[in-house]
């Protein structure tokens, strides 16, 4: 299980947008410098996080995006689906998927792997982009000018 690059992508813009003033509209060339994101690229990326209902975008001389709602209600989950669809452990967690396995009457690791979904649904989901704003600015503060998501 690997999330893409685009993905990263997608959290790196959604995060700069969140830090920048307070729900100001930032343009692409500002969030592709700020995150070092090559800018075609990220137009696409943009688009479809816009398409998802999670950036609005503003025409004119004075455009660029928002997010579409408050930092904090939008989470590292929610991205993730948007961009790269459901991330999976191991297939056979997926119930409709279970039906397709030999070994799931029989299968030991099953339960494992259900708690390893659990976990990692439960760190992306409760992590929101307030919530990493925070965290970047008290990064900043104690002198350490990079950050991971």
């Amino acid at each position: 299980m690997f999330i893409s690059t685009k993905c990263q992508y997608a959290l790196r813009a959604v995060y700069e947008i969140a830090r920048s003033n307070d729900g100001g509209v930032m343009t692409i060339g500002d969030i592709a410098k700020a995150q070092r994101i090559p800018q075609r690229y990220l137009e696409g990326i943009l688009n479809q996080l816009r398409k998802g209902g999670l950036l609005e975008a503003q025409r004119g001389r004075s455009g660029g995006y928002r997010l579409a709602k408050d930092a904090g209600e939008i989470t590292v989950g929610e991205v993730t689906r948007l961009i790269d669809g459901p991330i999976r452990a191991v297939v056979c967690v997926e119930e409709a998927r279970t039906t397709n396995c030999p070994q799931q009457v029989n299968c030991v690791f099953l339960p494992t792997w259900r708690k390893v979904q659990k976990a990692i649904d439960q760190a992306l989901d409760s992590t929101d982009f307030h919530h990493l704003v925070k965290l970047g600015d008290e990064t900043r503060r104690e002198g350490c000018s990079n950050y991971t998501i």
